[in-house]
């Protein structure tokens, strides 16, 4: 009698077991899912968003002097402007490198994620707006 009252015992604590073990296997794949969500807004999200908010604040006006294909740049050229070298970074300013030439004008205003690209034709200013 004690042999068959020790199996019932043990059969029902296989029971619970499973199902507490299954419980805390719910719980720590839920946790875990959260915490690499949060992770991702923390350490992906917000950085991207401030880099964005710091294009978005800045403003730049300046003239193509020259374009020089440089090694080691992956086809980003530098371009001498009335102020120096630059190298194009963000998405916008890789988005004008087709376009842009020599004796173009670049303009980026404040508050604003458009570039406008100013050339001389004929005596007239044609201008592209790149967004």
């Amino acid at each position: 009698m004690v042999t068959i009252y020790t199996s019932t015992v043990k059969m029902a604590m296989n029971k619970i077991t499973k199902t507490l073990l299954k419980k805390i296997t719910k719980v720590a794949s839920w946790t875990i899912g959260v915490w690499l969500i949060l992770g991702t807004i923390i350490f992906i999200g917000y950085p991207w968003y401030q880099v964005h908010q710091a294009y978005i604040n800045s403003d730049f006006h300046y003239k193509i002097e020259a374009i020089e294909f440089r090694t080691g740049n992956r086809g980003v050229p530098h371009v001498k402007m009335d102020t120096g070298w630059y190298l194009f970074r963000t998405n916008n300013e890789l988005r004008i490198i087709p376009y842009v030439q020599v004796g173009d004008s670049v303009v980026k205003e404040k508050e604003s994620s458009i570039i406008k690209v100013y050339r001389k034709v004929n005596g007239n200013f044609v201008v592209k707006e790149f967004d």
